[in-house]
């Protein structure tokens, strides 16, 4: 049956909220510092949703400028094979950590029994669990991968640990996102980003070597898994309540399944073409891509991070929820413009700024980059729209539509490469970011919540900007920004 509950178009107020409040201290309907007065009204909810996106934007702007001057000092310091076999070992490793993810933060977030300590707890020792599991995993693994992929069994073997490490964090920062303390979260993401980033250019300037790339890869997890206990909470302590254990499988089958398609979806790229193509091109193409997620990373941290727990706070508050809706309205036409405008200008340029910023080596990377960032404005979309999907409690969409990505590139892929070459594997992987979103907007009009209006007259601003950019270079005599490319 379809859930109505929060069934509204973004031009409206709700036509149904439920009523009642979250449950205990950092529940759904907790406010942080820069919360107290979102139930006030319209214009307060809209004051505090704009102030939570400040924080993320800002904060993600740093932590911007601290990936890509890391992906700069790589590329001087290491030679494109290397980053080539550390794009496959990364994305195997992400992969392993995706088996059976049953989403602990979404669990905290979305469960009424989220802020208890003993959920808490039972989440945290099924996190740590888990995590152990998948090193032992990992290790068993490591031969068949080495030999597959062609790549020094050690470097597998040592990344196994990544998992196990990644795992220990405390569940607290999971609490920071149902209480809506954003700046909380950021900052601790700033400061561990921060750190993880002098840790590697100081392992990398000392031995630019692939084994420097593996060390630093498990020093920024542990990072963060010991920054994480510095946040506000009672100590953990191991613990198992069968009921909440459930509650955390029943809801999470659904994330299990979402996750391992998402991590397909967005990997198989790099799987396929360490296949298929010489790892110093395969190192130059996941520079190109690297940039290119993130974007759709920013929006998946607003997502995440702001538009899903407002969401299903909202169906539990009538009071908040349609001063919060509205709120969401205007604030993502907001966003979805800026984007648009920002990702235009970065499309028209990129191959200028790849070539002034990055080694000489790497420079092909600035055609696929334009490419690429045209495939992450759908991204960006979906991701801001799927966050609505897992606010009504709709996983099960978000699953779906990583599915008919993940068909799109599995059949595109091998497709375009033999018949175009990269040029044709590159607009596999726009083609499948577009029928990503498409679906997804299918399953937002199945709940009532579309933003197509604001989508489409966004990506009409988005072509006419590129077009433009496109007239300057053509009338200075650059060229088209995806000349290398094609």
């Amino acid at each position: 049956m379809q859930d109505t509950s929060l069934a509204v178009h973004p031009d409206r107020a709700p036509a149904r909220l439920r009523s009642g409040n979250a449950d205990g201290p950092g529940g759904a309907g907790a406010r942080g510092p820069d919360e107290a007065a979102a139930g006030v009204g319209p214009g307060d909810a809209r004051r505090v949703l704009m102030s939570r996106a400040a924080w993320t934007i800002v904060c993600y702007g740093a932590s911007l400028a601290l990936r890509l001057g890391t992906n700069v000092v790589m590329t001087w310091l290491l030679a494109p094979q290397i980053i080539g076999v550390m794009v496959v070992v990364n994305s195997v490793r992400l992969g392993v950590e995706l088996l059976t993810d049953v989403g602990i933060e979404q669990n905290i977030v979305h469960s009424p029994n989220g802020s208890k300590i003993d959920f808490i707890n039972t989440a945290w020792t099924l996190q740590i669990l888990r995590g152990a599991g998948l090193t032992l995993l990992f290790c068993a693994l490591s031969a068949p991968l080495s030999a597959f992929f062609g790549i020094d069994r050690g470097v597998f073997l040592v990344v196994s640990f990544a998992p196990l490490i990644n795992s220990l964090h405390s569940t607290y920062v999971f609490i920071l996102v149902k209480g809506l303390d954003v700046r909380t979260r950021n900052l601790f993401e700033l400061t561990s980003e921060a750190a993880s980033f002098c840790v590697s250019v100081a392992l990398v300037a000392l031995s630019p070597t692939i084994w420097a790339l593996v060390a630093a890869t498990l020093c920024s997890l542990g990072i963060r898994s010991g920054l994480s206990y510095l946040l506000p909470g009672p100590a953990h302590r191991p613990r198992l309540v069968r009921r909440y254990v459930r509650e955390i499988f029943g809801f999470g089958k659904w994330i299990m399944v979402s996750s391992l398609v998402i991590y397909a979806s967005t990997n198989v790229d790099r799987l396929f073409l360490a296949k298929s193509i010489p790892l110093t091109l395969l190192g130059i193409y996941g520079l190109a891509r690297t940039i290119a997620d993130l974007p759709p990373t920013l929006a998946m941290r607003l997502s995440y991070q702001i538009l899903f727990p407002m969401l299903a706070a909202a169906r539990k508050d009538a009071a908040d929820g349609r001063g919060s809706v509205a709120a969401l309205d205007r604030a993502r036409r907001i966003f979805v413009l800026l984007a648009a405008f920002a990702l235009a200008s970065a499309v028209a340029w990129a191959d200028c700024a790849i070539w002034l910023v990055y080694d000489p080596r790497y420079h092909a990377a600035g055609g696929m980059l334009c490419v690429l960032l045209v495939g992450a404005w759908f991204a960006v979309l979906s991701n801001l729209n799927e966050a609505t999907l897992l606010g009504f409690g709709r996983p099960a969409y978000n699953s779906l539509s990583n599915g008919i990505r993940l068909a799109v590139l599995a059949g595109g892929l091998p497709l375009g490469l033999a018949q175009f070459g990269m040029p044709g594997a590159l607009g596999a992987i726009v083609l499948s970011e577009l029928s990503r979103y498409l679906f997804v907007l299918y399953g937002q009009s199945r709940v009532g919540l579309t933003y197509l209006r604001q989508d489409t007259l966004s990506t009409a601003a988005l072509a006419v900007t590129i077009l433009a950019w496109s007239c300057v270079r053509w009338w200075f005599g650059l060229g088209t920004p995806w000349n290398g490319a094609f």
